[in-house]
């Protein structure tokens, strides 16, 4: 099995050259709970499915996406609506149907076993000294993300069939601020980054497998 997955590439800046904060249409920070806070991303097929919406040609054309990470119980997101047309309500709603959906497909699949649970490993086998220098130096480009079968992720939930039990997957409520500056981003990028690394999942924001940042066109600051 590969280390790595390149589905979507990683970058470590933090600076918007020249953006200009005083448009409509300026980044927003949203977070979306789970509902309960039942640990439902920390199931690996299910985190998977939610980021592959997310990722999806239909999502990243309605929205520009900046940043994101899944955590167990909650989702952060730094982006910016594309569309005139579009609102931040309109697309929130489209995103939570979507992905409750899949939520109850994950469900039936969990009940007739057709597909397990899929937990992080509680162990993994190391890699050698080589292999671990070259994966380093590729991880702190964000060029790359680790496979979470191949992360051992400390404290991490496990989920239970009955996580996946309810009707509503999201809370119905959301906290979202807008942007106001590039000292606001930068601390906003640093704040959802890191948040793996605050619970201890991980030593490294670049080591969590379910975040992500498309910052290519900037210069690039150090977490």
């Amino acid at each position: 099995m590969p280390l790595v997955d390149d589905w979507y590439k990683r970058y470590n800046s933090l600076r918007l050259l020249g953006y200009d904060y005083s448009s409509q249409r300026r980044p927003l920070f949203v977070t979306l709970d789970a509902k309960g806070k039942f640990p439902v991303f920390a199931e690996l097929a299910f985190a998977k499915r939610v980021l592959g919406a997310l990722l999806s040609e239909q999502t990243l054309a309605r929205i520009r996406l900046w940043v994101f990470c899944l955590m167990p119980e909650h989702l952060h997101l730094l982006f910016t609506i594309r569309g005139a047309h579009d609102s931040l309500a309109t697309f929130l709603n489209s995103f939570k149907s979507y992905t409750t959906q899949l939520y109850w497909k994950r469900g039936q699949e969990i009940a007739h076993r057709t597909l397990p649970l899929q937990h992080a490993p509680h162990q993994i086998n190391p890699s050698d000294p080589s292999e671990r220098e070259q994966l380093r130096q590729t991880l702190a480009g964000w060029r790359v993300t680790l496979r979470p079968e191949c992360v051992l992720l400390k404290k991490f939930p496990r989920p239970s069939l009955r996580d996946f039990q309810h009707k509503i997957l999201w809370k119905k409520s959301a906290f979202d601020h807008v942007i106001r500056n590039d000292d606001d981003f930068r601390q906003t990028v640093r704040y959802i980054l890191n948040n793996p690394v605050e619970r201890s999942y991980v030593d490294r924001p670049e080591y969590y497998p379910f975040s992500g940042a498309f910052i290519d066109d900037v210069n690039g600051e150090s977490l």
